[in-house]
């Protein structure tokens, strides 16, 4: 519906995302009333005052239908437990209070069965994040703040299409995951850090998954950088990986994925001795696999990366390349360096 009025120039994008998304758009002054006049005819998402007053609000299509609840303070989701009548309704629910820790207490989950859209990256959870969230099985988005925990018991969230994790001080190192239950999986995004620890590769009866709706992983170390793991993924469009080490098999596998489109590489956070080693080592490793630029490529960001100026060269012989950012350090280690395009490159 919104690609056909944005094709008929009825809705104007505005902000879009690094990868391409519509952020905010805008509509002419004409089509607005217009809008306004129809979505109070059908008497369309009214904002209902529920009580406790300004602690949530809660958004109907109807009286009798689907509605979204913004959350704020904490203890109004034992408000929620508590009206049995909404929680049939009850298909989005959405926490914008204050950052603050959670008990399990706190939420209860097991009445808001129907819902599709949970979002909860505000909330940290002392232990361990409640497992009737992973129970939720009609889920299409869900997005959580991960601290120290061991375990995320995906395999339920048949139905995902978005999973959102911000990663807290600890990092989530150690936590390897298991996306492959999830075939309706559409975008996967690491928040904060980059998520190190590579998938648990499919085995037995996952042997065979294809993640083939698969098209944006953003914040993801070089450890998933491996061929076998890109091929279960043959549909990837947009790729961010983050950097913490030297990654000398990087560029092949990268190379390897068909349709991608959108490469953002960026070094995280290093010690100063571990990123002077990088410098050192960034050439003579991306030399040994210059000519692994995917073709397919139309935007590339590069950051701390410290590659030598020839791989602009490379760079600017890509056929489809329309953006290119270079952010500190993405190229040169001598402050001195001059660097000119070769005749024929960046058409």
């Amino acid at each position: 519906m919104f690609a056909r009025t944005y094709r008929q120039n009825l809705v104007l994008v505005s902000e879009q995302s690094f990868w391409g998304e519509v952020e905010t758009c805008k509509i002419h002054d004409l089509l607005y009333e217009l809008c306004l006049r129809q979505a109070r005819s059908e008497n369309l998402l009214p904002v209902i005052n529920s009580k406790p007053r300004n602690s949530v609000t809660r958004v109907s299509l109807s009286s009798k239908r689907d509605c979204l609840m913004i959350v704020r303070p904490i203890n109004i989701f034992y408000w929620l437990n508590s009206h049995r009548c909404d929680q049939k309704k009850i298909r989005t629910i959405v926490y914008q209070g204050a950052r603050r820790h959670a008990g399990r207490e706190s939420l209860g989950f097991k009445n808001f069965k129907m819902i599709r859209v949970f979002d909860l990256r505000k909330l940290y959870f002392h232990r361990e994040i409640p497992t009737l969230v992973f129970d939720l099985v009609h889920l299409r988005y869900l997005s959580l703040y991960v601290g120290n925990h061991e375990y995320l018991p995906l395999f339920n969230l048949q139905n995902l299409q978005i999973l959102i994790i911000e990663i807290g001080k600890n990092w989530a190192d150690s936590i390897p995951l298991n996306i492959w239950r999830m075939p309706q999986l559409r975008t996967l995004r690491f928040m904060k850090s980059g998520w190190l620890c590579p998938p648990i590769m499919p085995s037995g009866e996952e042997e065979h998954a294809v993640l083939e709706h698969l098209h944006t992983i953003t914040g993801v170390g070089p450890a998933w950088c491996e061929k076998e793991i890109f091929a279960l993924m043959p549909n990837l469009k947009n790729l961010e990986i983050v950097l913490n080490r030297v990654a000398h098999e990087l560029w092949i596998p990268v190379s390897s994925l068909p349709l991608i489109e959108t490469l953002r590489i960026i070094v995280g956070k290093m010690d100063d001795n571990i990123f002077a080693q990088y410098q050192l080592n960034a050439r003579k490793k991306f030399l040994k696999y210059r000519s692994t630029f995917p073709p397919t490529l139309r935007r590339l960001t590069l950051g701390g990366t410290c590659l030598p100026w020839e791989a602009m060269d490379i760079v600017g012989m890509l056929p489809n390349l329309v953006t290119l950012e270079l952010e500190d350090d993405a190229c040169g280690v001598e402050s001195e360096t001059t660097w000119e395009p070769t005749e024929g490159g960046f058409p």
